[in-house]
């Protein structure tokens, strides 16, 4: 779809309508403005570029095709102007033609020389990398990549050194010198400026090419006086730092950068010098990369390079296609490149996971390789204050993050807090995913961002208290280390699947130390590649320390094996079948699944085999065509397990949908779900009829949904594919014909930016829109009934609204919804006899409720602190391994730190452990009952493999019973002692 900018474009070059210009520049300055204060020195040529850039359009307008994006061909026509800039800027004058310089003017001396001295005080404030880098670029006048080989790191870290030196050198210089720093947003004094001269340009010339011509000739040349000014003031300085620095030489102006903005629709624009057309380019790839794979004489080499046109950093992780004759699969390294063997002709390379990609098009050449590179400009910005938990701002931490669309594994650093605690940056990508590491503290849970255009996004990243370390090594089978090993690192918590671990890498004797961790246990999961080509896995629970003396080691083994045959109708073999074994990890992050998760095809004689397998729970799925198998099986070390899938043809299911007087519904969706296989939907025709193909047998559950509803209007249960049709009626009280609306009022400390709004109706949520100046939301197409709102704020509910009961025909106002900044809740804990309890931990129920669940926690000194608290009354219960539980009242408010001393009776540690062995996580209500038949604690577990469940209970005697969450059950009685009790061994059952 069209957005309005292009159209109003299209309108004005067939028109040359000035009014439908200054449209376009009031909607498209801003993002020009932005990319251009990042690629220049200075506020005055960011100006200068961005008003270059629309003069160049209004000249350029006849090579505009109607219907492609505008923004990104402005864009485009901005980055070749600065790297024409640069190029220009870099020539060396005529010695011979220059006229003698005036005298200096001593006033302007002695200036130049006071700037000179605080130029160098200022540059021996900076931290070495930075230091190094600008002393050697500005002052030796080396080259980036001359200065990369040097300090043996990336050309791209060389630049992003400059960028981000430069940046804190412009902020340590008086504010007199600091001559050149850019402001975010565009003054509104060369706004308005700048849209004069571009619609005075255009009311003056509005159709010939050439008039068009002239007056930019014109205009640059008035921009030209401004020029030499600066250059003037620039080489007065310069003379000063030759002063302050006699041994110095004087530095020549950077490199120009070849970077190409691609044009939705065209190849990338050639460098100058080039020939026309696309085809390979002459400019080598990046120092650094890895070398890419010959090309044989049957096929070319693509080199695809992505770049972020503000920092000009390439964009690692991005998963790309290329498609020509055949489709292949990359993914960009650090320096945002991706290399790729194609056959010869004609290719497109997509980011599908981008929402902002242009695609990229190029000519494939056998036997040579092509260069494709793009710029693009950034899609969202963001703005980092970190904080400790006293909210005072920390100076120096480090944000690290990656962009939704690149690898869930890859977060790349991509920055340092200045002295107020704050980091500005910007993405290409439409959301992103951030956390602070800061020295000696624990890292701040990961926030995920999304986009706003050019607004920049306030983001809040809180540490925590002093940090534990862990050390370790991977071994192979022979206890070799295993050299760049990933080690995913995850501390222990009751939410595993929203606690995003902390990744580092072994070394080359295969060892690693895991900092920025709380201390306590921890789950670590390490992988790698085998030589044969199949991945090796290993888990381990370690407990990370303070004092340094955490230390784990985890063992590659053979791990499992799932083999089988898969068979057709009539039990033919089926070759060529996906078979996927999914691993559901309960204990782990959920993106961990993507490397332990294991495919491969079947042979020509329908079989296969899936090796190397971590333990645990694997779902599994056999597919082709629109036959589907699946299955869940566990796997333990070293086991083999047979499955035989059955492709036959599956069921059918036959749908009629119509309404309460009969009348068929058309345009309807039926969707069919079963718990551990894929959902199937169909749209019902003119006759409200839809059938639904290939279903495996099993109770499956069918709704029907209004087209453009967001909830179900008529959910069957219980249904059994076979011949006979389902009839599902739509009763007039169940069409979408409700709708609510309201308001948000967010007290301070709140920003819509961290706020997640949904609504939940039969176990079925949707997400709803705030507009961020209003606060106001608003849904349509509801099904009247019963609807729970939930605010949330991270992974915290700050604000509850329901249930909310909306009927046919309803537009229900919800009016004002305050919402306050979560709180946190620090929980003293002591033994009665003033010694200190062990393993302590929290539970929290509200309303009566039962069983207690556990809620975030980290431990600080002398107990708990339970952060991200909303507003609610509740109770929490305290317990551990060697003290009796016991629950207290909660009263919170919101945006408040409050405390609270417990005093816990002393126990009798008390452990209860599964047998069998338990080859994955275990998950379900433990119930601890007195020898009187009352309910002492009922309370959900969750359990790692192999792992026992430590309770400190008062002497007695007590029945203990388990029920897991896939239907097990085990009972026993637990005799407590004076001061031990033996521990109780259960073996789960299914009833």
């Amino acid at each position: 779809m069209r957005s309005r900018e292009d159209r109003l474009f299209a309108h004005f070059c067939r028109t040359g309508d000035p009014r439908a210009l200054a449209k376009v520049f009031d909607r498209t300055a801003g993002e020009l403005w932005h990319v251009a204060a990042y690629l220049c020195r200075d506020r005055h040529e960011a100006e200068d570029l961005v008003q270059a850039t629309y003069l160049a359009a209004i000249e350029d307008r006849a090579a505009y095709v109607p219907g492609r994006p505008v923004l990104p061909w402005l864009l485009g026509i901005l980055v070749n102007r600065a790297r024409e800039a640069r190029r220009r800027a870099a020539r060396v004058p005529d010695a011979t033609r220059l006229e003698r310089a005036p005298e200096p003017d001593p006033a302007a001396a002695a200036h130049a020389a006071e700037f000179g001295a605080a130029f160098g005080a200022a540059l021996v404030r900076l931290p070495a990398p930075f230091r190094e880098t600008l002393e050697a670029h500005l002052v030796r006048g080396r080259t980036p990549h001359e200065i990369a080989a040097a300090l043996g790191v990336a050309a791209g870290t060389v630049r992003m050194r400059l960028h981000r030196g430069l940046t804190r050198l412009r902020r340590l210089l008086p504010r007199g010198f600091a001559l050149g720093a850019v402001g975010v947003a565009m003054p509104d004094a060369a706004f308005a400026a700048i849209r004069e001269v571009v619609l005075t340009a255009v009311r003056a010339a509005p159709a010939p090419p050439v008039a068009a011509a002239s007056t930019t000739l014109a205009l640059l040349g008035g921009l030209a006086v401004k020029k030499t000014l600066l250059v003037v003031a620039l080489l007065v300085a310069a003379l000063a730092l030759w002063a302050a620095l006699p041994p110095l030489l004087p530095h020549p102006e950077p490199a120009p950068v070849a970077l190409e903005v691609a044009r939705h629709g065209d190849a990338p624009r050639q460098a100058a010098g080039d020939t026309a057309g696309p085809g390979p380019r002459a400019e080598v790839p990046a120092a650094g990369r890895a070398p890419a794979p010959s090309a044989s004489a049957g096929s070319g080499v693509l080199r695809v390079v992505v770049r972020n046109a503000a920092s000009l950093e390439g964009m690692q992780g991005l998963h790309l296609e290329a498609w020509g004759r055949t489709l292949a699969y990359g993914t960009t390294d650090a320096h945002g490149g991706a290399t790729f063997r194609l056959a010869p002709g004609r290719v497109e390379v997509r980011a599908p996971y981008l929402d902002a990609w242009v695609p990229l098009r190029g000519e494939v050449v056998a036997g040579r390789e092509t260069l494709l590179e793009c710029a693009l400009a950034p899609r969202t910005l963001v703005d980092v204050t970190v904080v400790d938990a006293d909210a005072t701002p920390v100076a120096g931490a480090l944000v690290v993050g990656r962009g939704h669309g690149t690898d869930d594994l890859e977060q790349r650093v991509l920055g340092r807090t200045d002295l107020e605690g704050r980091w500005r940056g910007s993405f290409v990508e439409r959301g992103v995913a951030l956390r602070a590491l800061a020295e000696g503290r624990v890292a701040s849970p990961q926030r995920g961002v999304d986009g706003r255009g050019l607004t920049a996004v306030q983001v809040r990243l809180e540490v925590g208290g002093p940090a534990a370390t862990l050390t370790g090594e991977v071994i192979d089978a022979e206890g070799r280390g295993v050299t760049g090993a990933r080690v995913a690192v995850q501390p222990r918590s009751e939410r595993p699947w929203r606690e995003v671990p902390l990744f580092v890498a072994t070394d080359r004797d295969g060892r690693f130390r895991a900092e920025h961790l709380p201390e306590g246990g921890c789950q670590l999961v390490a992988w790698t590649g085998a030589d044969s080509g199949l991945p090796r896995f290993a888990t381990a629970l370690a407990d990370a320390r303070r004092d340094a003396g955490g230390r784990v080691t985890l063992r590659f083994s053979a791990g499992g094996r799932i083999a089988g045959t898969l068979r057709a109708a009539g039990g033919t073999p089926y070759a060529g079948a996906q078979v996927v074994a999914a691993c559901r990890p309960m204990e782990f992050w959920p993106g961990l699944a993507t490397v332990l998760t294991r495919s491969t095809q079947s042979a020509a004689d329908g079989s296969f085999a899936l090796d190397g397998l971590a333990p645990g729970s694997y779902r599994m799925q056999a597919r082709a065509d629109e036959r589907e198998c699946v299955a869940t099986l566990e796997v333990a070390e070293g086991q083999t397990l047979r499955w035989d899938p059955d492709l036959a043809d599956g069921l059918d299911l036959a749908v009629r949908l119509v309404d309460g007087r009969g009348r068929p519904l058309e345009g309807w969706t039926i969707r069919c779900t079963l718990p551990g296989a894929n959902a199937r939907e169909a749209t019902t025709g003119t006759g409200g009829d839809a059938g639904v193909r290939g279903l495996q047998a099993g109770a499956w559950t069918v709704s029907a949904s209004a087209p453009g509803a967001h909830f179900p209007s008529v959910v069957r249960r219980e249904v059994r594919p076979g011949a006979e049709q389902l009839l599902l009626l739509v009763t007039d009280e169940a069409l979408p014909t409700a709708g609510l609306h309201g308001t948000l009022t967010l007290h301070a400390g709140v920003t819509v930016a961290e706020l997640t709004v949904e609504l939940l109706h039969e176990q079925v949520s949707t997400p709803l829109r705030v507009d961020p100046g209003t606060l106001a939301f608003a849904l349509r197409s509801l099904v009247p009934g019963r609807y729970l709102l939930l605010i949330r704020h991270g992974t915290a509910v700050l604000r509850t609204v329901g249930p909310i009961h909306v009927g046919p025909e309803q537009d229900l106002d919800l009016g004002g919804i305050h919402v306050r900044p979560p709180g946190s809740l620090t929980l003293e804990v002591q033994r009665s006899d003033g010694s200190a309890p062990h393993d302590v931990f929290a539970l929290a129920a509200a309303g009566g409720a039962r069983p207690w669940r556990r809620i975030p926690q980290e431990p600080c000194a002398g107990g708990l602190r339970l952060p991200g608290l909303p507003p609610a009354e509740f109770e929490v219960l305290v317990w551990g391994s060697d003290v009796q539980p016991r629950s207290v009242p909660v009263r919170t408010l919101g945006g408040d730190a409050q405390t609270l001393p417990v005093i816990l009776a002393p126990a009798v540690p008390c452990e209860v452990r599964f047998r069998p062995g338990e080859p994955a996580a275990l998950r379900g209500v433990l119930s601890i009952r007195t020898h009187g038949g009352a309910v002492l604690v009922e309370e959900e577990v969750r359990l790692a493999a192999g792992e026992s469940c430590r309770r400190g209970l008062a002497p007695g005697t007590y029945t203990i019973e388990f029920t897991a969450a896939d239907g097990r059950r085990g009972a026993g009685t637990l005799e407590v002692g004076e001061r031990s009790a033996a521990p109780l061994e259960l073996t789960l059952r299914r009833p």
